[in-house]
């Protein structure tokens, strides 16, 4: 069973358009966006989930402009969170996200 306090890999696609690596917990991604977060996505190919900000905040993010993945508008810093076929968390790779978004 996932250990939701173990820290894996995740991505974070910025609302300025960058997109970077961090290390978190599933209990630290609200603290890693600055607030409560809800479900706003995900991308089949790389067995990830997206997450925001709940209410919203911020400039929409043109990094998550795909209707077949996101839920739009996305506003704000969007975390992907890689999460296997069982549910469990890994760590998903930045390059392989990076990749997929070019």
């Amino acid at each position: 069973m996932n250990d939701v306090r173990a820290e894996t890999s995740v991505v974070v696609l910025r609302q300025d358009g960058s997109i970077e690596g961090a290390v978190c917990n599933q209990r630290e991604v609200a603290s890693l966006l600055g607030g409560e977060i809800t479900f706003c996505g995900g991308i089949e190919d790389l067995l990830c989930f997206a997450v925001c900000r709940k209410e919203g905040g911020g400039e929409v993010n043109t990094i998550c402009s795909s209707p077949d993945h996101f839920d739009l508008p996305v506003r704000g810093d969007v975390v992907l969170v890689g999460s296997d076929e069982e549910g469990e968390a890994f760590d998903l790779s930045l390059e392989a996200v990076k990749e997929w978004f070019s």
